[in-house]
């Protein structure tokens, strides 16, 4: 960990990116276009033939990263119901699994969804609510 100019920085080699981390702990990657902010809460993913609850790890409007009981495939098309917490309607789209690998801890599934079909007025939900995430 460094600090440059007051910001602190961590390098993750690995990951191909950084996070830096400001004095008012806002965590933020270097790599994405849109922000993320921490999850920790529901949604509901259709995956065709079943529904499935999973808990969000984190979330920025191009696209969630949760954990769900179930693996889903790479490259599936899903439909996704987002309840953001204090906020009365609820977010319907549609997205596609980028990522999906067994998390560390048992009977779990790591998995990242890119947005590929979401109203424009869902995504102005959506960004509103994490800019105010953001602002703390």
């Amino acid at each position: 960990m460094r600090e440059l100019y007051g910001v602190r920085v961590s390098l993750w080699p690995r990951q191909g990116g950084c996070m830096i981390k400001d004095k008012e702990k806002k965590i933020v990657n270097e790599r994405r276009r849109s922000p993320r902010v921490r999850g920790g809460f529901n949604i509901e993913i259709a995956n065709f033939e079943t529904k499935i609850i999973a808990d969000t790890i984190n979330i920025s409007s191009s696209g969630i990263y949760c954990q769900s009981s179930q693996p889903i495939p790479l490259f599936r098309e899903i439909e996704l119901n987002i309840m953001l917490p204090n906020i009365k309607k609820p977010i319907d789209c549609a997205g596609v699994v980028v990522r999906s690998e067994k998390a560390p801890s048992k009977d779990r599934y790591n998995i990242a969804v890119f947005f590929n079909d979401i109203s424009p007025e869902d995504k102005k939900q959506l960004s509103a609510y994490i800019e105010k995430r953001l602002a703390g």
